[in-house]
């Protein structure tokens, strides 16, 4: 497989892949569905096995002859029903059956098979499909792609068992060492170079001075030393020195940076090198303290686990390295596919609709509201107010526009309730919908044919039209008074539909009569001129509805819609309470920082205003331009847009396409870049869409942001479209003028069109008839003979290429099989709604890619680095003329003005000596010869300017700062259009002009695009390849990148790329050598930089002063490096000199030797977010490590990667797929997809199906999450309510690699349904009863049961009743072994059914072994609980406060759904009362309950430690007591319903981004959001703490938590033994339950 690879550095990457098991979900994925596969279709074969799908059923084959058998025994349709999936590896595709091979590819036999397998695939009949199978079992791999940390505990949190107590001093070594021995002397350590074993060796004599110096030595360097703020203040600035004084830096980084605790005190220890403070200094004026950025080609990485690891590498490189690989099989050199893949000169994507037009009048306007005559119009007064309120100003600063689909009754009354804000701005409504069918337009396409059928206009299109043209009409004139009665006539229109509506009738019935009268209504004294404008809107439509179509189809926009300053929202996002305000106070600052700084001056100068600060397009299409359309605020559909499309065609069959070409556009000197568009057609109304490309080819926008022209070709594919296929073959291949050929395409297009509407279905010989018609009106003479001539002859070698490109277009999604292509980016269109617009709009965005990238070095650039003497030469075109002399105005960069250099030229060489000076210079040096090919464009106040040039000249397509001459600092870039000597210079990253000079160097030999660096033949294939690969790469450009001529070198790293074999990766960089992002990004760029020769670029931004340790752990990313290196290079001598300094490369495992600290420490995993991680195996408290407490010397642990999350965004849909609101409280159920219930079974049915997992919907963004195992599973609404209120519509999810991505899963509501009948008791209660009866709620329940785990090893649980839920969480041997005693103490007091859920993020290997024996003995039941970290929740990075969010934030989802009510224990408890009470009480309304924190009888000695007495807690509770979070009551049902979960979340978040806020994370959150959430207080004798409780009231104790006292801080064990008598039986008996499973017997020891 490797020598099938072309590109070395691609190898490279493949096995990196591959040795870091990046395909083995994919792989486990096709296992599981075999696995399946088997179980279903009853296959018992003992190798590779084939499948057969076909039309006639599915057939089993267990070798090659038993295929041929199933093969000629099938039909030969294709399979009526077969599951794909996206990591099927298709051989060939074919309209016959579908075989599938499951085979392990390590096996012969499989090989033998895959050749049998090819062997059918040459029929061109048959799909055939490889899937991996099973194959030997094999031991587990350990996995590579996760971090390790060994954080230092907080003192705070110490939890270490008391028989260890006082361990953690540190044995000081004695001053005076009387008769050491041999065994001491030889193994005396080396100590800062110092061999102490050999001195002390060699002078016996001075044995006590070298040792009293060795523990000297030792103390200085001491890890665990704690130093002074004074101390460390420079530690920022010592590491940078360190990592700049190296040799190798960037592997110094990475050393010193993941062992941080064993270097800081060294560190501090150093001279601050002069150089370094300087630099840092200096780079103050660019770079601000505390900034860090990465960026990978010029794409923003986030420096967080999910980017920044093995995997997210490995997903943002594929792209790269996929492209460079196409792109040499084509035959483009490596060093030019690197450099047009490391481009990052792109303009930023359009996020903005340009929604102006003179085409509409306001419905509403500011400045015609009487409600706001008293409001200010002096644009100055918005300076004045303060910014927490919409500001008042009689300007229109906003512009809204609606479209409107008057028939739909919610729509239309939500325009209505917007329409009625007094706010500064205007509004517009645009009433469409159904559109009106298309009509023959015989002035333009002849005679109509007498089979084509009359559409009829449609009652709903019809009422539309009218409504719209009455509106219009009534809004004519534009003041207020005229606004006010259209509003009142749509008013009127809302309550006909709703009538109608509320009668059963659809609201096409409405008579016209009725909005006859509405309108002449509306008209008021005008009614007698009203009548006849009414005859002539009922006759026919008028200028008011064409306006409003042409308005919606310009622009591209969906009905109904929301363009709020550009920003496209859908309906979720406008039905939403105070919409209108949250986008005015999103933009109002903007506004008023542009009155600030003089931009906004005049009313004018506000209008638009917005569109100059973001990229903006004229039209909008939801599959070209995602990123404009919002679903719900601010944020995209989430999960609804996939990253774009591409197909890469064979490359030989593509250069036998036959194209017709556009009109270029009409500046004769311009070389537009070319775009190569291919149309699949797969009907006759299809062909519709041709007209617009037609259109677009014929008169290309003046207006593009850069020069394009297009190439098309259209393929046509489907049955029963042969004269179809035959007229568009004959219009390509006819030799006839091109502008014949898209007039012929155009009108063909039209007729398309019209009988798509028509519903006519037209003959091959009437289809034919149709193209001669158009032939006789466009065709002269001659034209006709060629184009007869070519509609009457076979183009074989055509007909293979196309065959060829259909074969790898495929249909798009389901119901939209119209496949439109541009550059190979693949679209599935509509074509009634795709216009010509849309062309010219896809082409602008391909361009973005298509353009050739600018180089560091342009053709006439000379470029002379440092010099340590004044004379250097350097290498240049022999075609450039430089000057005899340079300065700064020649210069690119910003070098000091007061150098001045002369050049003598001699062939393709330069001379550079400094102008009177001797000495050298220490920058770059960088000059333009050929100066006459200089762009002078100076300042502009607009966005475009047209210039001067030299004719010989050629300037480049794009220009940014690395082109300037000068130092210049704006981000800006341009684009560049030919004129005849002259040329139009466009700003195309924001819609403003700007404020420097700008000159840049023409005559780059780039200006033409690609087709200037490859062959023209294969220039679309590469232009596809680079295209999907920028498209695909993550993360936003990087505008803040600083301008590295600007860094000191005393602070920057320059690592470049191995000429020999040059990288398609660039890695520019900004990093504070001391954070803890650091750690981990480090190990990823010594991965890049040595194993895939990433030129790396980093600037180092050590903070200027610190006050505290800035890193507190160790850290270990895991990464495999694979097996060979690019040129020939030696792995083992790298991870030689990284050993070294204390890392180890390349490993499987997380390894850290060496280490001596004797602080308590904690072990962490850092994974993707995607991983559910537990710890399989570890004898030690991974909790609280010491070195003390490690017998043995070496601590192991082994981690196991269980199962992985799917994220999923569940939404209610309207029909036309909008999402209007998160489906919250929605049950879901997982399946695999090879053996789901049917969609709405009966409950029995669904019962035997077994859910591989569930979840529940959080209103926050729909939020919701499933744990499953690499397979194909399909969602299914849980029986019920769920099922009951909602259709599915979103089913199928695929887990196939390590970062599953987040899924969209709509619903739709049942008819006369409504998403609040989820919570409603009523229905609740009868589904319950009529499962009970059924004997299936049962069955259920055990299902769940199973998939929460724990039950089916426990014995029946005692007593009878309801069972009384309890969860509690614990981490670290000692709390799980308090946990025991707690559920014990539980056990002894109450008699009713227990069970207990614990939350298994936190616990060890030894407790899931010890609970199951627990809970068989003493009868109770169990469950595990686990809940991922939502990523758009804030992180807690410590872990102990990570342990208290898990006890709050997810109540509502963390349970089963049947799970109503739950109680909290803490697990350093011991409770003497029956739980039953608790569980009955009554909470009178409120969610959850609390226990006051002692109010009543409080201890008086550790009054002055209640914080919530006094300062703020006193002032926000006032009257209400502060509760403690040890023990809690929820009431699941009310807590879900009214969204308690959603609420606690949001508040978190806001209150987290202050590190100092909820310092008691669990309870501090409950007690500040109880004025919203209101607290029931549990009687105080429910939880007694002799820290903060009296003595008297210990008596009425029904729980004792052992809570630290702030005093005396008494160890746990100790305090539970001093004060709770029946505490030594609880722990004897968890015990002895613990010894047994690790194989010891006898009473506990303390």
């Amino acid at each position: 497989a490797w020598s099938s690879i072309q590109s070395e550095l691609t190898q490279v990457f493949a096995d990196l892949a591959v040795e870091n098991r990046y395909y083995s979900p994919a792989v486990e994925m096709h296992r599981a569905t075999g696995r399946s596969d088997a179980s279903k279709y009853q296959a018992k074969c003992s190798g590779p096995w084939y499948l057969v799908h076909s039309a006639s059923g599915v057939t089993v084959a267990c070798d090659g002859p038993a295929l041929d058998k199933a093969l000629q025994a099938e039909s030969g349709g294709p399979a009526a029903s077969f599951a794909s999936t996206t990591r099927d590896h298709v051989l060939s595709s074919g309209s016959g059956p579908t075989i599938v091979l499951y085979g392990d590819l390590s096996s012969a036999a499989t090989a033998e098979s895959l050749r049998k397998l090819f062997d059918v695939a040459k029929t061109g009949t048959v799909t055939a499909i490889f899937r991996h199978g099973d194959g030997e079992t094999r031991a587990p791999d350990f996995l590579s792609g996760y971090g390790v940390e060994l954080a230092i505990k907080s003192s705070e949190y110490k939890t270490t068992e008391d028989k260890d107590e006082g361990n953690d001093a540190v044995e000081e070594q004695p001053d005076e060492v009387a008769d050491l021995t041999d065994s001491a002397i030889e193994e005396a350590p080396e100590v800062d170079g110092f061999m102490f074993s050999t001195l002390l060796g060699r002078f016996p004599k001075l044995q006590n001075d070298l040792w009293r110096f060795k523990t000297k030595v030792e103390k200085e360097r001491d890890p665990d030393q704690i130093l002074k703020a004074w101390e460390i203040a420079n530690v920022g600035q010592q590491a940078a020195a360190k990592v700049m004084k190296s040799t190798n830096p960037l592997l110094t980084l990475a050393a010193v940076s993941s062992n941080f605790p064993a270097h800081v005190v060294s560190l501090s220890r150093t001279t601050l090198p002069k150089a370094v403070k300087k630099g840092v200094r200096k780079l103050r004026r660019t770079v601000p303290e505390g900034f860090t950025g990465l960026s990978m080609n010029g794409r923003y990485l986030e420096q967080d686990h999910n980017e920044v690891s093995m995997f997210g590498l490995l997903s943002s490189l594929s792209p790269y390295f996929l492209a460079l690989e196409r792109m040499q099989r084509v035959g483009v050199a490596k060093d030019v596919a690197c450099e047009l893949l490391t481009s990052s000169v792109v303009p930023s994507v359009a996020q903005l609709l340009d929604w102006r037009t003179e085409k509409l009048r306001p419905v509403y306007d500011v400045k015609e509201d009487p409600r706001t005559a008293e409001w200010p119009t002096n644009l100055q007064s918005m300076l004045r107010y303060a910014q927490m309120t919409v500001l008042p100003i009689r300007v229109p600063l906003y512009s809204v526009v609606l479209t409107i689909d008057p028939l739909d009754v919610v729509g239309l009354n939500l325009a209505l309730q917007l329409v009625k804000n007094s706010l500064p701005m205007r509004m517009y409504f645009v009433i469409a919908g159904a559109r009106m069918p298309q009509r023959w337009n015989e002035e333009d396409l002849g005679k109509a044919p007498e089979w084509l059928q009359t559409p009829a206009s449609g009652d709903r299109a019809k009422l539309t039209q009218v409504i719209a043209d009455c509106f219009g009409r009534l809004l004519k004139e534009g003041k207020r008074k005229r606004q006010v009665k259209a509003i009142a006539f749509l008013k009127g229109v809302a309550e006909l539909v709703g009538a109608a509506l509320s009668d059963g009738k659809q609201p096409d019935e409405i008579p016209l009569s009725e909005i006859r009268t509405l309108f002449l209504t509306g008209a008021g004294e005008y009614a007698e001129q009203a009548a006849p404008v009414w005859d002539s809107i009922a006759k026919e439509p008028q200028a008011h509805y064409q306006n409003y179509t042409s308005y919606v189809q310009e622009k591209g926009l969906p009905v109904p819609a929301v363009v709020f300053d550009g920003r496209v929202f859908g309906p979720a996002a406008y039905s939403e309470p105070d919409f209108l305000l949250q986008q005015i106070m999103g933009d109002q600052q903007m506004f008023q920082a542009g009155i600030y700084h003089g931009h906004i001056e005049t009313e004018e100068d506000a209008e638009g205003y917005v569109l100059k600060m973001a990229g903006t397009t004229k039209t909008f299409h939801r599959a070209i331009t995602p990123d404009i359309m919002r679903a719900q605020g601010d944020s995209e559909e989430h999960g609804a847009q996939s990253g774009p499309d591409y197909v890469h065609f064979p490359s030989e069959d593509f250069k036998r396409l036959v194209f017709v070409e556009s009109t270029r556009p009409q500046r004769p000197a311009s070389r537009p870049l070319v775009m190569h568009h291919v149309v699949v057609l797969s009907s006759l109304a299809h062909a519709a869409v041709l007209a617009p490309y037609a259109e677009a080819f014929a008169a290309p926008a003046k207006d593009a942001t850069m020069p394009t022209a297009g190439r098309l070709t259209v393929l046509v594919n489907g049955e029963g479209l042969q004269a179809l296929r035959s007229c568009i073959a004959a219009v390509q291949h006819a030799k006839i003028p091109q502008s014949k050929q898209l007039d012929m395409l155009r009108r063909l297009g039209r007729i398309a069109a019209v009988v798509g509407d028509s519903g006519s279905d037209p003959s091959d010989d009437q289809t034919t008839a149709l193209c001669r018609g158009v032939a006789e009106a466009v065709l002269d003479s001659g034209d006709k003979t060629s184009f007869q001539a070519a509609l009457e002859t076979e183009h074989p070698s055509s007909t293979v290429a196309i065959d060829a490109a259909l074969s790898k277009v495929k249909d798009g999604p389901k119901g939209t099989p119209l496949v439109v292509i541009c550059n190979g980016r693949r679209l599935a269109v509509e074509a009634d709604t795709f216009t010509s617009a849309h062309v010219q709009l896809l082409q602008d965005t391909e361009a973005r890619y298509e353009a050739a990238p600018e180089t560091d070095a342009p053709g006439c650039t000379v470029e002379v680095g440092p010099s340590k003497t004044a004379t250097k030469v350097s290498g240049v075109n022999k075609r450039c003329q430089c000057p005899g002399e340079v300065n700064h105005t020649n210069w690119l960069g910003g070098h000091p003005a007061g150098d001045a250099f002369e050049v003598l030229q001699h062939g393709e060489s330069v001379t550079v000596k400094r102008k009177g000076e001797e000495a050298g210079w220490d920058v770059n040096l960088r000059f333009i010869c050929d100066y006459g090919c200089v762009a002078h464009v100076g300042s502009s106040k607009t966005d475009s300017v047209t210039v001067k040039v030299d004719p010989k000249c050629f300037c480049p397509s794009l220009v940014s700062r690395k082109r300037w001459l000068g130092g210049h600092s704006s981000g800006a870039v341009f684009s560049v259009v030919h004129g005849e000597g002259e040329i139009v210079v466009t700003r195309v990253d924001a819609s403003e002009g700007w404020d420097f000079d700008l000159a840049f160097q023409c005559d780059s030999g780039l200006d033409g695009g690609l087709s200037t660096l490859v062959a023209p033949d294969v220039a679309p294939l590469v232009a596809a390849a680079r295209s999907s690969s920028l498209s695909a790469a993550k993360g936003r450009r990087w505008n803040k990148a600083p301008d590295m001529l600007k860094i000191p070198d005393s602070v920057k790293i320059s690592l470049p790329a191995d000429p020999e074999e040059p990288s398609p990766i660039k890695i520019v960089g900004v990093l504070d050598p001391v954070a803890e992002t650091t750690q981990f990004t480090t190990a990823m760029l010594l991965l890049l930089r040595e194993v895939l020769n990433a030129e790396v670029t980093l600037v180092l931004n050590p903070p200027s002063r610190l006050s505290s340790y800035p890193i507190k752990r160790w850290y270990r990313e895991v990464t495999r490096w694979p097996r060979k290196l690019p040129g020939g290079r030696s792995l083992e001598a790298f991870r030689s000199d990284a050993q070294k300094l204390g890392l180890t490369l390349g490993s499987d495992t997380a390894i850290f030797s060496g280490l001596t600290t004797k602080h308590t420490v904690t072990v962490s995993t850092h994974l993707l977010p995607t991983w559910l991680v537990q710890s399989a195996e570890a004898d030690d408290d991974l909790d609280n490590l010491r070195k003390v407490d490690v017998k043995s010397g070496k601590v192991n642990a082994i981690y196991q990667l269980s199962k992985l999350f799917i994220e999923g965004h569940a939404f209610v849909q309207d029909d036309d797929g909008y999402y209007v609101a998160a489906a919250k409280g929605l049950g879901l159920d997982l399946f695999p997809a090879q053996n789901a219930p049917p969609k709405d079974c009966d409950l029995a049915t669904y019962a035997a199906k077994e859910p591989y997992g569930e979840g529940i919907v959080m209103q926050t963004v729909g939020y919701t999450q499933i744990s499953a195992n690499p397979g194909t599973y399909v969602f299914r609404l849980r029986p019920g309510v769920s099922n009951e209120t909602f259709v599915l519509r979103a089913e199928n999810v695929e887990v196939s690699s390590y970062a599953v991505p987040s899924h969209p899963i709509g619903v739709q509501t049942r008819p006369g349904r409504s998403p609040e009948d989820l919570f409603r008791p009523a229905k609740a209660t009868e589904g319950a009863e009529e499962q009970e009866k059924s004997g299936l709620g049962g069955m259920l329940s055990n299902l769940r049961s199973k998939f929460w785990g724990g039950g089916q090893e426990t014995a029946a649980t005692t007593g009878v009743g309801e069972t009384v839920h309890i969860f509690s969480v614990a981490s670290g041997h000692l709390y799980e072994k308090l946990l025991g005693v707690m559920i014990l103490s539980v056990r002894a007091n109450t008699e009713a059914p227990l069970k207990f859920w614990f939350i298994d993020n936190f616990l060890s290997p030894k407790f899931r072994e010890t609970i199951p024996l627990l809970a068989k003995k003493h009868k109770f039941d169990f469950g595990f609980l686990t809940y991922k970290w939502p990523s758009w929740l804030n992180p807690q990075s410590e872990k102990q406060r990570l342990i208290w969010a898990y006890k709050i934030l997810f109540l509502d989802v963390l349970f089963p759904i049947d799970v109503r009510r739950v109680l909290f224990i803490d697990a350093d408890q011991v409770v003497r009362a029956d739980v039953v009470e608790l569980w009955n009480m009554d909470l009178q309304g409120n969610y959850y309950g609390f226990v006051p924190f002692c109010k009543k009888h409080p201890n008086q000695d550790t009054w002055g430690f209640r914080f919530w007495e006094q300062g703020y807690w006193k002032s926000h509770l006032g009257e209400s007591p502060y509760h403690i979070s040890a023990l809690f009551v929820v009431d699941l049902d009310k807590f879900r319903h009214h969204g308690a979960g959603d609420l606690l979340r949001q508040t978190y978040n806001t209150l987290s981004r202050d590190p100092g806020s909820l310092s008691n994370l669990d309870q501090d959150l409950p007690n500040y959001a109880s004025n919203r959430l209101g607290i029931f207080s549990l009687p105080e004798e429910w939880l007694w703490c002799e820290s903060w409780c009296s003595q008297d009231s210990k008596p009425q104790a029904k729980t004792i938590d052992l809570c630290q006292n702030p005093q005396t801080k008494e160890p746990k064990i100790a305090m539970a033994k001093r004060i709770i008598p029946e505490w030594q039986g609880y722990y004897d008996m968890v015990m002895q339950v613990h010894n047994a499973v690790n194989g010891t017997e006898g009473k506990a020891e303390l």
